[in-house]
């Protein structure tokens, strides 16, 4: 969404033609990729793998509830602060 905000488009327009689109894309995909490598997916269920040796089915209120329970939702603020520092880092880097 930060990306997003600093690049994004100012009015609807083609995609093709779009200069804050194709840049917001460049720049989205340097987040993307860091946290791919930092993280080594960018799906929740690995992600659930690599940090809680298990999956929550976040849907499934028994599920969720063990989630809340044994702190593993302390750890998803861990997950998103990556994600901002990511994407502030591909911000500024693209601004220099």
């Amino acid at each position: 969404m930060a990306v997003s905000l600093v690049y994004g488009r100012d009015k609807l327009e083609s995609t093709l033609v779009s200069k804050g689109y194709l840049k917001a894309m460049e720049v989205g995909y340097r987040v993307f990729d860091g946290f791919k490598e930092y993280f080594g997916s960018v799906r929740c269920r690995d992600i659930h793998m690599r940090l809680f040796n298990r999956y929550y089915n976040l849907r499934d209120p028994v599920e969720l509830n063990k989630f809340i329970n044994s702190g593993a939702i302390n750890k998803c603020a861990d997950v998103v602060s990556v994600a901002a520092r990511l994407a502030t880092k591909a911000i500024i880097e693209s601004k220099e």
